[in-house]
C-alpha cells in the first residue's frame, strides 16, 4: 500500500513538493514490511501509523505489484493480483468535515515552487481551486482570484450559441514570475446544483464535454481567437461535496481560466454562422449554394460530397477562400463538375469550414436526388408511415437494397429486399420526412421520400 494526496494527482505519490508538504513527505521504504507480495501469501489485515499525514486533506490509498530483486525466476511466472474486499477502517470515529466549493469573490495567495503544487481556500475555508507545477520553473508567490461568479451559463465571447456557454464563474491565476513556457495543471470546482446542473440545463450538455480554457488576461475579455484549451482533462467529484472538479494542463504558465464545453467539445460562438445551404443538378454539374451571417477566424471552406454505396464516407471535392473576420453576410458557389454528378447517383453534401488554427465546424447536409425517374416496379406504403413501412416488388427481380436517410443524411436503416413483399419497422424512427432509395448495386433505380408520424 502507498500514499499520496489528491495534490499529487495519484502520478507520484511519494515526492510532494516541500512547501505544502513540509516534514510529512513519504519514503518508498514505509511500508517496507509488505513483503508477503512477493510469494503465494494472503494478508488479511495491515496496520500503519499515519499521524505523519495529519493535515494534510483527501488522502487517497492504492495497491501496488510489485517483484523483489533477484528472486526465484518460477516467481516470476504469475500473472498479476487478485484484489477483493479491500477496505480502510480507523480508530478514529469522527467523520471529517464536508469539503464546501467558494461560489463567490475572492482571492488567495501560496507560493509555488517548482514541481510543486497548492490548494486554495477561501477565507470561509471554501475550495477556490488547485494549481500544479509541472516544470522547474519557480513562480514565487501565486495569486488565484475568482474573479467572475453566477449561476447563469454566460456568452464566451460574441455571437455565442446557446449550446457553446460557459460556466459564469471564472479565475484569474497570477505568478511573481510567470514562464509562459511552464508545463501546468489546473483544477477548478464548481457547486453541482447552483453552477454545473444550471449550465447543462442551459447548453443542453453533459458534463463529460465540460473542459477548461485559457486566455492572456481576464475571461471576462477574452475571444475565441486569443484563447487555448487544456488538453488531459478530466472531470470528476469532490468527496465530501456537491461539487465537480475539472482538472486540465496547460503549456504556456498561469493567466485567467474558465469551463464551458459543447459543440465539438469547445466553448466560444461558433467560427461561423451557417445562414443557408442548397444544391441541385444543372446540366452535368451540381451547384452547391451556401451563405454565412459571420466568420471569426475562419480561414476556408471545404465542400465534401458522399455517395450512397460509399464506404469511405464524406471525400473533399473542392475548396473555397474564407473572408477572416467578417460580420457581414456572405454567399458562396461551387459547381461540382466531377463526372460521377452527371450519373444516376444519389449524393449528400457538405460544407466543413476550417479556422486558421485548425478548428473546424460543419453545415448541415444536404441531399441530391438522382436523375432516374421512379421504377414502376417498386411500390412504397404506407406514408404517413407509424410503424411498418411496406416494400413491395412488381418484378422477378430480387436482391435489391433498400437505404433509408433522414433529411440530414445519417443512414438510418439497410435492407436486402430478398422477396416481392418486404416490410421494414419503423416504431423507432423519429417524426419527419426520410429519404428512400432501392439501387442495385450499380445505380439508384427507386426514390422517394415518407413521412413518419
Amino acid at each position: 500500500v502507498r500514499l499520496g494526496s489528491e495534490s499529487s494527482g495519484g502520478t507520484n505519490w511519494y515526492n510532494r513538493g516541500t512547501s505544502t508538504c513540509g516534514s510529512c513527505c513519504l519514503s518508498s521504504g514505509v511500508f517496507a514490511d509488505f513483503t508477503g507480495w512477493t510469494f503465494s501469501g494472503y494478508y488479511y489485515t495491515a496496520s500503519h501509523d499515519l499521524s505523519a499525514l495529519v493535515g494534510n486533506s483527501d488522502v487517497r490509498f492504492r495497491i501496488v505489484l510489485a517483484v523483489a530483486p533477484n528472486y526465484s525466476a518460477n516467481g516470476y511466472n504469475v500473472d498479476g493480483i487478485s484484489i477483493d474486499d479491500f477496505s480502510i477502517s480507523s480508530s478514529v470515529t469522527n467523520s471529517p468535515a464536508p469539503i464546501e466549493i467558494e461560489t463567490g469573490l475572492c482571492s488567495r495567495t501560496l507560493a509555488l515552487s517548482a514541481n510543486d503544487s497548492a490548494y486554495y481556500y477561501s477565507p470561509n475555508g471554501k475550495l477556490m481551486g488547485a494549481i500544479r507545477n509541472l516544470s522547474a520553473h519557480n513562480f514565487g508567490n501565486t495569486k488565484l482570484t475568482i474573479d467572475q461568479t453566477g449561476t447563469t451559463p454566460v456568452n464566451f465571447d460574441t455571437v455565442t450559441t446557446t449550446s457553446r456557454k460557459r460556466l459564469a464563474k471564472t479565475i484569474k491565476i497570477t505568478p511573481t514570475t510567470n514562464d509562459t513556457n511552464a508545463k501546468v495543471e489546473i483544477q477548478m470546482f464548481f457547486d453541482k446544483t447552483t453552477e454545473i446542473d444550471n449550465w447543462k440545463s442551459t447548453t443542453s450538455n453533459s458534463s463529460k464535454n465540460l473542459q477548461l480554457f485559457k486566455s492572456p488576461n481576464n475571461i471576462s475579455s477574452a475571444t475565441i481567437a486569443n484563447s487555448v484549451y487544456g488538453d488531459s482533462t478530466v472531470i470528476d467529484s469532490v468527496y465530501g461535496a456537491n461539487g465537480v472538479r475539472i482538472v486540465a494542463r496547460f503549456n504556456n504558465g498561469f493567466s485567467g481560466v474558465g469551463a464551458g464545453g459543447g459543440g465539438g467539445g469547445t466553448p466560444g460562438p461558433l467560427p461561423v454562422t451557417w445562414l443557408s445551404i442548397t444544391g441541385k443538378r444543372v446540366a452535368n454539374k451540381v451547384s452547391i449554394k451556401f451563405s454565412t451571417g459571420l466568420e471569426i477566424n475562419n480561414s476556408h471552406f471545404e465542400i465534401e460530397r458522399c455517395e450512397i454505396n460509399s464506404e469511405v464516407g464524406f471525400i473533399a471535392v473542392g475548396s473555397l477562400a474564407g473572408k477572416g473576420n467578417y460580420s457581414g453576410i456572405s454567399e458562396y458557389r461551387f459547381d461540382d463538375q466531377d463526372p460521377i454528378v452527371s450519373e444516376n447517383t444519389a449524393l449528400f453534401y457538405r460544407v466543413k469550414q476550417i479556422d486558421f488554427d485548425g478548428k473546424f465546424d460543419y453545415s448541415d447536409i444536404i441531399f441530391i436526388e438522382p436523375a432516374s425517374i421512379k421504377s414502376k416496379n417498386v411500390k412504397l406504403f404506407p406514408s404517413p408511415v407509424k410503424e411498418t413501412l411496406n416494400i413491395l416488388l412488381t418484378t422477378d427481380r430480387i436482391g435489391l437494397t433498400v437505404y433509408c436517410f433522414d433529411l440530414k443524411g445519417n443512414l438510418v436503416t439497410r435492407y436486402k429486399l430478398n422477396q416481392k413483399s418486404n416490410q421494414i419497422n419503423t416504431a423507432d424512427w423519429n417524426s419527419g420526412q426520410y429519404i428512400i432509395m432501392v439501387s442495385d448495386g450499380r445505380q439508384v433505380i427507386y426514390h422517394d421520400k415518407i413521412l413518419k408520424e
